[in-house]
């Protein structure tokens, strides 16, 4: 994955000797994804959509965006045959806006990278430690209203909310990405796959 502006997977609890999985995932009609985005499912056919609120069960993070043959959109994003949404590189991570009809013509879809168990590293709309003791492991913390792509930073609380924060390496106190001091180290507690609050690796 690029170095993102949202959400970096970096080991999951549960598969460290087989790597992070990824699946395909149909992309909601008219939902704007980017990579690094956390998401949801939205139920039945629809597909996935921004995870944007703090009541947001999360179902994974979008690693990439693919068509309904499986090829790396950017490499027919301006052939209308395969894409009929809006598709926008960036070394920050790479956008797609679904067409209205996504589910029923074109069906693009993201791969996803499952939440469950899987440590990431992401930004929040402050730098950690702004508000007391959310630069400590421990804590939980919402995502940002609005955004499927940074944390809440004055949101960390003692009950569960949708991450918890993790030490950023074993033993340490703090949950500061070790390789950038904007970033929080978190696994999110409320999954689409489960609650999963036990973990501190």
């Amino acid at each position: 994955m690029k170095a993102v502006t949202g959400f970096r997977p970096l080991k999951s609890v549960y598969t460290a000797s087989h790597g992070i999985p990824t699946i395909p995932y149909l992309i909601d009609d008219s939902a704007t994804l980017l990579e690094g985005s956390a998401v949801k499912l939205v139920g039945g056919l629809n597909g996935i959509a921004p995870a944007d609120a703090a009541g947001d069960l999360v179902f994974g993070y979008v690693k990439a965006f693919i068509t309904k043959g499986q090829h790396p959109l950017q490499t027919v994003s301006d052939n209308p045959a395969y894409v009929d949404g809006t598709y926008t590189a960036a070394p920050s991570g790479d956008t797609y806006v679904a067409a209205s009809d996504n589910r029923t013509d074109k069906q693009i879809m993201a791969l996803i990278v499952p939440a469950f168990g899987v440590i990431c590293s992401v930004k929040g709309d402050a730098t950690p430690g702004t508000t007391a003791n959310s630069n400590f492991a421990g804590g939980y913390i919402d995502i940002l209203a609005g955004s499927s792509v940074l944390l809440d930073e004055s949101s960390i609380v003692s009950g569960i909310a949708n991450y918890l924060t993790q030490p950023s390496q074993p033993g340490s106190q703090k949950c500061v990405d070790e390789f950038d001091g904007e970033r929080f180290i978190v696994m999110a507690a409320e999954t689409q796959q489960g609650v999963s609050v036990g973990a501190t690796a």
